[in-house]
């Protein structure tokens, strides 16, 4: 659930098809320590190029928080956040003028 809420922020990439995501390196990935209705959640995540590295990390920490608690019922007592990794935005399509 953290991985899905972590890649609907805006500036999240998926990354990490194939060989990348054999070796560990597929983003975004999450671990939780759960334990009583409470939950600690850490994230890497992969951001895409020129976006705000800080402000996509505390906009994912939010989302991902608020996520849990409405969708699995957890208090949610942290999310912590790495940029693991930083990608090109994809390339947008050129129009010609015909």
């Amino acid at each position: 659930m953290a991985v899905i809420a972590a890649a609907e922020v805006e500036g999240v990439r998926r990354v990490g098809s194939g060989l990348e995501g054999i070796v560990g390196r597929q983003y975004p990935k999450a671990t939780a320590q759960v334990a009583g209705g409470r939950a600690r959640v850490r994230l890497d995540i992969a951001v895409a190029w020129p976006v705000p590295l800080g402000r996509t990390a505390g906009a994912v920490r939010d989302h991902v928080g608020a996520r849990l608690e409405s969708l699995v019922g957890l208090t949610v007592d942290a999310v912590d956040v790495t940029v693991a990794s930083v990608v090109p935005d994809a390339p947008r399509e050129q129009r010609r003028v015909q």
